[in-house]
C-alpha cells in the first residue's frame, strides 16, 4: 500500500544559479512512480505516495541531492525542537553531522540525528552560524516545516 512521502531537494531555485520549474519536479516524480505528486514553494518540497521501493529509489532519479522523509519521522522532527518556533530551522542532514561551528549566542544549534535545530533570531541572512555551516543537507525554515507536515496529513 502506498504510503505518503516528503522529498526535500537542496538548492534549486536559490540564487538563480540552478533552476528547476516545479511543473518539471513533478513530471519527474510522476515518472518514477509517485502518485498525488504536489510542490509546495518553489524550493525543492515535493509531497507524493509512492511504494516504499518507489520512494526509497527516488533520490537516485532526481537531478538534485535529495532526501526523504515519512510523516512519522517529520512528527518527530517536529517534537524534538528545542527552540521557539519564531526563527527556528531545520537542517535536514544526508548523514550524521560530523563536529559543527560552534554558535555565538543568541544563536544556537541542537544536532539530533539526521537533524539539526538551528536557532537564529537575527535570520538566516545576518547568521554567522549558517554562514559557516558546511552543506550537509538541506535547511527550511520552521514555518515551512510545518506546513509541510499539514499538507502531508492531507
Amino acid at each position: 500500500m502506498p504510503s505518503t512521502y516528503l522529498a526535500l531537494l537542496r538548492g534549486i531555485n536559490v540564487g538563480g544559479r540552478t533552476s528547476l520549474p516545479m511543473a518539471e519536479l513533478v513530471r519527474l516524480c510522476e515518472a518514477a512512480g509517485c502518485t498525488g505528486v504536489q510542490t509546495y514553494i518553489q524550493s525543492g518540497n515535493v509531497l507524493f505516495n509512492a511504494e516504499p521501493a518507489v520512494a526509497a529509489a527516488l533520490p537516485g532519479l532526481l537531478p538534485f541531492p535529495t532526501l526523504i522523509r515519512t510523516a512519522t519521522e517529520l512528527d518527530a522532527v517536529i517534537a524534538g525542537n528545542p527552540y521557539p518556533p519564531e526563527h527556528s530551522h531545520v537542517t535536514f542532514l544526508f548523514a550524521p553531522a560530523p563536529p559543527l561551528p560552534l554558535p555565538q549566542p543568541p544563536e544556537a544549534l541542537t544536532a539530533n540525528g539526521l537533524h539539526l535545530y538551528l536557532y537564529l533570531p537575527n535570520g538566516v541572512g545576518r547568521s554567522k552560524l549558517a554562514a559557516a555551516m558546511p552543506k550537509l543537507g538541506t535547511t527550511r525554515n520552521w514555518r515551512t516545516v510545518t506546513k509541510l507536515r499539514q499538507l502531508m496529513a492531507g
